[in-house]
């Protein structure tokens, strides 16, 4: 049952792309991105008379993925620019470890440093795709 406070115009801000459980979520990310002011409202339920038949694991798992595949589309600067950042990160330190090692002549393996480079490669791949698609998604939302 729809609410009075769950208005029609409100419909035009939710994309409805997802079925099932996982449609809460997608519902619950619209709205924040719409300004909508969401509320909870208490409700009484009996899961003893026809509970669900989704397993409880496979479903929580479910609706994780969901939420991380709908920020990969709504907030790309976090899904890839911060793990982006931080390979980067890690790459340098251990480019500078294995550096300093080089110049102490403690080691002179090569491996470890194509791996640092490689680090490093990856990890500013991942922050300028980051950067890219945020302003993309800039673009497209000004455009609608």
């Amino acid at each position: 049952m729809v609410s009075e406070h769950f208005q029609k115009k409100l419909f035009l801000f939710f994309k409805l792309n997802d079925s099932g459980f996982g449609i809460e979520s997608e519902m619950l990310s619209d709205a924040a991105e719409a300004g909508i002011k969401v509320v909870e409202v208490p409700i009484t339920v009996r899961y003893d008379l026809d509970g669900s038949t989704e397993n409880p694991i496979t479903h929580g798992v479910g609706v994780l993925l969901k939420i991380i595949k709908d920020m990969e589309l709504r907030r790309p600067l976090i899904y890839f620019t911060l793990p982006g950042f931080i390979i980067f990160l890690i790459g340098i330190i251990s480019g500078i470890w294995f550096l300093n090692d080089y110049l102490n002549g403690t080691s002179i393996n090569f491996g470890p440093t194509v791996i640092a480079i490689m680090l490093i490669i990856v990890g500013l791949f991942l922050m300028l795709n980051g950067i890219l698609l945020d302003s993309i998604r800039k673009l497209i939302n000004r455009k609608l």
